[in-house]
């Protein structure tokens, strides 16, 4: 975490635009501003407030009346400055955005400067405001906004991902349908497996048993070649017995 070491100050407020600059040198860990009334206390903080934060005070007109009055030194013109020395920070980016650095190089957000740290004393009484306005501050102090973002954005994938699980569930049952479906088939194409090696295994033992027959029928086919054969001789023989004695 860094902190202000030092703050120059010139033409601002009460303090004039001279050649030397207000220097204020803070110490660790309290530095205590002390002063009667019209020293620039309230304008240190001010200044302080519009180093980190790039606010003007409240009431200035944005930032007109927070330079110093070139009437009371007898000028046309003032420049005002205001310089701040944060340490245990570097930056090189030359179009960095030096207020939103100036927060993160201190640890704290802008709303807390704002409206905590260096509260102006024009608007100490800011947590006595109606609902709404407190309602708004708040948000900006604990970061509520982002949170809001954050959560809708939680909730928009927390929906997202109820629809995909949605969508994986309907595609686990139809895969499930599936994996039914093929064990099913696979018990019956077992089933059809063991009954053909059954049907298998008959057929082997009606083969052996039909291979008596089957040699028996072949005897039975020779024996009815050979009567059919002697028939036929006989029949020659008659025929000839016929020729000769008619």
């Amino acid at each position: 975490m860094s902190r202000i070491r030092r703050l120059s100050i010139r033409g601002i407020r009460n303090f004039g635009d001279t050649n030397d600059e207000a220097m204020i040198r803070f110490s660790r860990p309290l530095t205590l501003i002390l002063g009667p009334n019209g020293t620039g206390k309230t304008t240190i903080i001010e200044a302080l407030k519009f180093a980190t934060c790039g606010e003007f005070p409240p009431g200035s007109d944005r930032g007109k009346s927070f330079i110093h009055d070139p009437v009371l030194s007898a000028t046309s013109s003032v420049r005002g400055v205001v310089k701040a020395e944060i340490i245990v920070v570097s930056l090189t980016n030359r179009c960095a955005n030096v207020d939103a650095e100036l927060t993160l190089a201190m640890g704290v957000s802008k709303p807390i400067l704002d409206y905590v740290i260096f509260c102006h004393q024009e608007d100490l009484n800011w947590p006595f405001q109606d609902g709404k306005k407190l309602k708004e501050k708040f948000d900006e102090i604990f970061d509520s906004a982002r949170f809001n973002k954050a959560l809708e954005s939680i909730m928009k994938q927390i929906k997202d991902m109820n629809q995909t699980m949605y969508v994986l569930k309907e595609q686990k049952q139809n895969c499930q349908h599936i994996v039914n479906d093929a064990i099913d088939k696979e018990t019956k194409l077992e089933d059809n497996k063991n009954r053909l090696e059954c049907s298998k295994s008959k057929i082997e033992e009606l083969n052996k048993e039909l291979e008596p027959v089957l040699q028996k029928l072949k005897k039975f086919e020779k024996l009815d070649a050979d009567y059919k054969d002697l028939q036929n001789e006989e029949s020659n023989v008659l025929m000839n017995i016929n020729n000769n004695f008619s």
